[in-house]
């Protein structure tokens, strides 16, 4: 029986998919997380920063390791949430990189378009979120 990475444990409202170290990962999860945001109703600007975001997220999980991720899409009113695991317990840190740098760009882009985001070790490895908020009544949607 695999145990679960991520706190809180799933629930009614989250979705968790184990993805390889292959090319159509990214794509992929990017694909489950607008079904999945769209199913709960979230706007299009929460879905294309989510996107984005784990886009990040899962790129850097599948860098820090041969294996796969765990990627787990998660609604808990206001807040969505993308969490991925991977088993490098390293904690991640935004870099600063050289202007004609191809990379490294990651984290800064996901404290861009989060409403915050953190890591937590898990299973041998570490879960690395980002929070989206929600707000409604009345208020703007972030």
């Amino acid at each position: 029986m695999a145990t679960c990475v991520f706190s809180p444990p799933q629930s009614l409202d989250s979705f968790e998919v184990t993805l390889g170290n292959h090319p159509s990962s990214v794509p992929l999860a990017r694909r489950f997380l607008r079904e999945w945001y769209g199913h709960w109703g979230l706007s299009d600007s929460i879905v294309e920063a989510g996107e984005l975001v784990a886009s990040e997220l899962i790129t850097n999980g599948l860098k820090a390791q041969a294996g796969g991720v765990k990627v787990r899409f998660r609604w808990s009113p206001p807040a969505a949430y993308v969490e991925v695991w991977d088993a490098d317990p390293t904690p991640p840190v935004p870099q600063t990189p050289e202007l004609i740098a191809l990379g490294g760009r990651g984290l800064i882009l996901v404290e861009a378009y989060a409403s915050r985001w953190g890591h937590y070790p898990s299973d041998g490895g570490k879960v690395v979120w980002a929070e989206f908020i929600w707000k409604v009544a009345g208020g703007v949607t972030s």
